[in-house]
C-alpha cells in the first residue's frame, strides 16, 4: 500500500472485512507500514498513515499521530489529527546495528540518514 491511493483503494480502506467485522462504517481510518506520514480527506472520510517511528521514508525524522475527539457519539463532533516529528540520535542507532553485524547496513543507514529507500539508492542489487 502506498500513499497515492486510487478512489477504489481509498474506498476499500473503509470497507468492512472479516477482520474488522460488520460494525458501523468508519469515518476515520488510520493504518501503518508505508513509512510515510499521510493524510487524505474525501467525502467526509479521513484516512491517515502514522508514518514511521524508526525508518521514516518521507523525511528522515520519525513520526507518530495524535487523534483527539469524541468516540462513539451519534452526532459529529470536534475531531483533531496531529502528526508529531521526533528527532532522535540516528548515529547511535546505526552504531547499534554496526555492533550487531547487521547485513545490508550501508543501505539501511542511508535510509535513516536521508529518508531514501534502499532500492532507490545507487548500487542496490
Amino acid at each position: 500500500m502506498f500513499a497515492d491511493l486510487s478512489p477504489v483503494e481509498f474506498d476499500g480502506m473503509f470497507a468492512a472485512t472479516a477482520l474488522t467485522g460488520s460494525g458501523p462504517v468508519p469515518t476515520v481510518v488510520g493504518y501503518g507500514d508505508i513509512h510515510d506520514a499521510y493524510l487524505s480527506v474525501r467525502d467526509g472520510r479521513t484516512l491517515f498513515n502514522v508514518g514511521s517511528v524508526g525508518n521514516a521514508l518521507d523525511e528522515p525524522i520519525p513520526s507518530y499521530a495524535v487523534l483527539e475527539g469524541a468516540v462513539g457519539s451519534d452526532v459529529p463532533g470536534p475531531f483533531g489529527l496531529q502528526f508529531v516529528r521526533v528527532p532522535y540520535d540516528v548515529e547511535a542507532e546505526i552504531q547499534v546495528a554496526v555492533d550487531a553485524g547487521m547485513p545490508g547496513l550501508s543501505f539501511w543507514a542511508t535510509e535513516l540518514r536521508t529518508g531514501v529507500y534502499r532500492s532507490l539508492q545507487p548500487g542496490w542489487r
